[in-house]
């Protein structure tokens, strides 16, 4: 069964069920032809119509787009750093981080692009890994560990592309970081905020295309056990 996407035509119908149970390499082989995850269309789908996302025969096994995908997931999650950081001297606090990194657009983006890749790496191995685990705890009997980790990262989209969208439009603004309005970087951490559980939509979505689950079992530990945990964490 293929179901990769006619060039310039419109979706063909597909039934998720025929998808259900499959693994990676026959969902979405290394050598898959079909969209890219990162066209356009794709990237509103992540967003506004995630299951279309996961079905339209996007080469989400491809080596280069998974990986851009968790390289992706490791950048936000250190810019997020520098976000809580400056909270944190919104209240008064001492700065935890160098200084360079605050008044040189260029050593931040250097950090946040090399640290990325070590992040990506463990959110590849260790967020997969989990990622599979709630799956299995959603009712999925023996669900494929890559598998698992595509859909992982590919919904992590959601929530990496507007925090990367919104330092670049700081990086053309402002000189640096430092000089970023603080009511900017409020307003910014809000959306960030948004987007991330829209991740949790997208990965609810994704899991219950593509897995055998239950569909209680998946809304606990894709959406209400996930966002109970960001409001306690905000809260702490």
């Amino acid at each position: 069964m293929s179901f990769s996407d006619p060039p310039g035509g419109d979706r063909p119908p597909i039934d998720s069920k025929s998808l259900k149970g499959k693994t990676a390499a026959e969902l979405f082989p290394s050598d898959g032809k079909g969209i890219s995850p990162y066209h356009p269309r794709q990237l509103l789908d992540i967003f506004v119509a995630p299951r279309d996302f996961f079905i339209a025969g996007a080469t989400l096994g491809k080596s280069l787009n998974c990986t851009l995908a968790a390289w992706l997931m490791g950048f936000v999650a250190l810019f997020y750093v520098v976000l809580g950081d400056t909270f944190l001297t919104m209240e008064g606090e001492a700065s935890q981080l160098p200084p360079e990194l605050l008044q040189s657009w260029a050593q931040l983006w250097t950090t946040l692009l090399v640290g990325g890749a070590i992040v990506g790496v463990f959110v590849w191995v260790v967020g997969g890994w989990w990622f599979q685990m709630r799956v299995l705890l959603s009712g999925a009997p023996k669900p494929d560990l890559r598998l698992s980790r595509l859909v992982f990262v590919y919904a992590g989209l959601a929530r990496s592309l507007p925090p990367l969208i919104m330092l670049v439009l700081w990086t053309l603004r402002y000189p640096n970081y430092a000089a970023v309005p603080t009511r900017e970087v409020f307003i910014g951490a809000t959306l960030c905020l948004v987007f991330a559980f829209g991740e949790l939509t997208s990965a609810y979505v994704g899991v219950n295309t593509l897995f055998r689950v239950d569909g209680v079992r998946s809304l606990i530990w894709f959406i209400v056990g996930p966002a109970a945990w960001y409001v306690i964490s905000l809260g702490l």
